[in-house]
């Protein structure tokens, strides 16, 4: 309730500032809503003036499409504070006028929001009621392209568990098939827009389900979709534009799974010189680490230390930055108050500044509460993998102590009698001595290594090895290996100082994982605590026995 108060505060300030320059203004409601979609989206300007006027007019839909804009606007440029205000201001009216194309976009954007702060179970109660309302559109053109937005985040939500691949296929598709089925010949300018950027990301992110999401890769599924992505440069090159960076990137990273590096490479170059006019560090950071690591097959070692030097400069820069975004923020939004105080001598206007900074500081205590918590928790768990760390060094080492697994249940006990594969004592105390043999030799750090392979080395059946491995060590083939690595890196973190002084890309690398990205959600799915916070804090606190 105070974040809403502080926003409608801090826009009745604006008004009382502008409100000379509304007096230019005659317009209809409808000539507002025309407006609005003629408006272009990174004016905020022109956005915040249309919305401040909707409100002064009482102008009950322009104002509920002033707040999706703003919502929108600010989801798109990374301010998730922002994005999330003006989206629970535009709840209730969009309720009140029972608007479910507004109610759908809203859910949408507040999922998308709590996925990026990692709040997953929130995330997808936005996103079911998105659905929701999104079933509700009577538009035959609106509906699809709404539904196949809503698909695709659902999609996101599940990559990068290797447990709901099928999830995420079945998203993907579902979010493309979707936009397919749009009557194409009867859309409006802006539709257009939407349709083509829909659809050229649905068939790239199909390309990419069978690159590197699905495993085994399935590259000869994969190139038909990268094909028909590249088609749009001739066939819609104006609507290609807005995908071009993310088209040549995904483009660029399957000839590299394919080992076409020369092309990888061509195609990452090109991407780069859009990503100029574009400006999106972070995805120029993921391209940087692409070619570094496409230079490195090709041996170019010139080229490949260049983009290394080039991704770690730029990695650090964004961290230090993201630290300081919220404190900035809000020092921002005070400094602003108070020179809008000083520039307005009148009574009334004083007293609206110095609420406005009231609520502002009582957001900022809010959001400092967040992080707060948050710190306290990571500290707890934190706390707990040290306390587990100091009892393991105190015992003889043993692989079962490495790991976290138990023996006396490999050693008493060979038969579950729910499961639904036989396998005899024998041949399960073998297969076992082999896993054994296996986590010794840290061959599961290897960045090849999967079920079939470990089939092989130890010459048994995947049923078998699968049945061992859930018995004995409680997990699935990938949570197993999962464990084993960070594990590995977690002891190699805590005994040998050294090791945190490496980047987070060089830490994946170390224990078998090709993507930093999901060395870090399995690092935290493990023990907890980001791969980060564990660093800073053993930095810190010196608790290593080392």
């Amino acid at each position: 309730m105070t974040n809403l108060k502080s926003v409608t505060v801090f826009l009745s300030l604006l008004i009382t500032c502008h409100y000379g320059k509304f007096q230019a203004f005659n317009l209809t409601e409808s000539q507002v809503l025309e407006k609005y979609s003629n408006a272009k989206t990174v004016n905020l300007n022109e956005i915040k003036k249309l919305y401040l006027y909707s409100k002064e007019k009482n102008y009950k839909q322009g104002t509920l499409r002033g707040l999706l804009e703003l919502q929108k606007y600010y989801l798109a440029n990374g301010n998730n504070y922002l994005s999330l205000k003006f989206g629970n201001l535009a709840e209730p009216i969009a309720l009140k006028l029972k608007n479910n194309e507004a109610l759908s976009s809203i859910y949408l954007y507040k999922g998308q929001v709590s996925a990026i702060l990692s709040l997953y179970k929130e995330a997808k109660e936005n996103l079911h009621k998105s659905v929701l309302y999104g079933n509700k559109i009577t538009d035959k053109i609106e509906k699809p392209l709404q539904l196949s937005a809503i698909y695709a985040n659902f999609a996101g939500m599940y990559e990068g568990d290797k447990n709901a691949n099928d999830s995420v296929s079945y998203y993907l598709n579902r979010s493309l098939e979707v936009v397919k089925s749009t009557p194409a010949d009867r859309l409006t300018y802006l539709q257009k827009n939407n349709y083509y950027d829909l659809l050229i990301t649905g068939y790239m992110n199909m390309g990419m389900l069978y690159t590197y999401i699905l495993q085994p890769a399935r590259l000869d599924k994969a190139e038909p979709y990268f094909e028909k992505v590249l088609e749009f440069s001739n066939t819609a090159p104006k609507y290609f534009e807005s995908s071009d960076f993310d088209a040549y990137k995904a483009v660029g990273i399957f000839y590299s799974r394919k080992k076409e590096f020369r092309k990888s490479i061509d195609f990452f170059e090109k991407a780069l010189q859009i990503e100029k006019h574009k400006s999106n560090p972070k995805m120029r950071m993921l391209v940087y680490k692409e070619l570094q690591d496409s230079y490195d097959s090709l041996n170019n070692i010139p080229k490949q230390n260049q983009y290394l030097n080039l991704y770690s400069s730029l990695n650090d820069s964004i961290n230090k930055a993201e630290k300081k975004s919220i404190i900035e923020e809000s020092r921002d939004q005070i400094r602003k108050s108070a020179e809008t105080a000083k520039a307005n001598q009148n009574r009334i206007l004083k007293n609206i500044i110095i609420i406005s900074v009231i609520f502002i500081l009582m957001d900022t205590i809010v959001i400092w509460a967040f992080f707060y918590r948050k710190n306290k928790r990571l500290k707890v768990n934190y706390s707990l993998l040290i306390e587990k760390l100091k009892n393991e060094s105190q015992k003889p080492a043993s692989i079962t102590e490495d790991t976290g697994y138990d023996n006396t249940q490999a050693a008493t006990n060979f038969i579950d009698h729910n499961s639904k594969v036989t396998i005899s004592n024998n041949t399960e105390k073998k297969i076992l001595k082999k896993l054994e043999m296996f986590e010794e030799s840290k061959k599961f750090l290897k960045k090849d290594i999967n079920l079939t392979s470990l089939c092989h080395q130890n010459n048994t059946n995947p049923k078998y090895l699968s049945e061992v491995i859930r018995i004995h060590r409680n997990q699935n083939f990938n949570g197993y290996i999962n464990s084993l690595r960070i594990n590995y890196i977690v002891h190699k973190l805590y005994n040998e100082p050294k090791y945190r002084d490496y980047k987070i890309s060089y830490l994946a690398e170390e224990c078998g994982y090709t993507s930093s990205q999901v060395f870090v959600i399995a690092f935290k799915k493990e023990t907890d605590v980001t791969p980060s916070f564990f660093i800073e804090s053993l930095k810190n606190g010196q608790l290593s026995i080392g």
